[in-house]
């Protein structure tokens, strides 16, 4: 069985990083979970997850989804946690911050599924008028960062919003945005030593005005 004190110090470190979005059960709780979904070669679901981890069969699976439905943390949190985590490790100092954003439609089935309705589905085969789905909206917020060993630049992505349909608006008219932006001037020597909290700040209202105008 997989136990956490076993974990990579590398591994082990990244996670440390979020320690002060969780509380000590919820945290032992998403360490376990990174390192299933980490070690998961499978389907990495909520179950599959604890049986990557090796937890199967020591925790009841009603611990990770109570994590997911009760425990008290929050997903801006943690994702402004990994905003920053992307910005101090994968940029180059100086290098312009340039976030993308863009909405991914999931098919969904049911009348009482939370967010869920007829909105624009780009993956949708056929004419351009006729691309609309059933389904729930999430508007992704990433960061573009080039790594070593891909030919082109990956988009990581840092925080996600539910976007809840309009009969006046598209899911990408809400956010005022088509694909994407670039926010600030250069990083300052500041921002890096522990001074982030302005940009990450103005950064996250822009992220949330964005949504609350689209959803008025």
């Amino acid at each position: 069985m997989l136990q956490l004190e076993t974990v990579p110090a590398s591994l082990a470190g990244l996670l440390w990083v979020f320690r002060s979005c969780f509380t000590a059960p919820s945290f032992a709780t998403f360490g376990a979970l990174v390192v299933g979904l980490v070690a998961q070669s499978g389907r990495r679901t909520v179950c599959g997850m604890l049986v990557g981890a090796g937890l199967s069969r020591v925790w009841h699976h009603s611990r990770a989804h109570w994590f997911f439905s009760h425990a008290r943390w929050s997903a801006d949190v943690v994702g402004l946690a990994l905003l920053a985590l992307v910005v101090d490790w994968l940029l180059p100092a100086g290098a312009p911050i340039v976030v993308a954003v863009d909405d991914t439609l999931f098919r969904r089935s049911g009348r009482r599924v939370a967010g869920a309705g007829w909105q624009h589905d780009g993956a949708a085969k056929g004419p351009r008028a006729n691309k609309i789905s059933w389904g729930t909206c999430f508007v992704v917020a990433g960061i573009l960062v080039e790594l070593p060993f891909a030919a082109r630049p990956v988009c990581l992505p840092v925080l996600a919003r539910l976007s809840r349909p309009k009969a006046a608006l598209t899911d990408m008219e809400c956010l005022g945005v088509k694909r994407a932006w670039e926010i600030g001037r250069r990083r300052q020597a500041g921002l890096v030593s522990g001074a982030r909290g302005g940009w990450l700040g103005r950064w996250e209202v822009r992220f949330r005005s964005s949504l609350t105008r689209g959803q008025d």
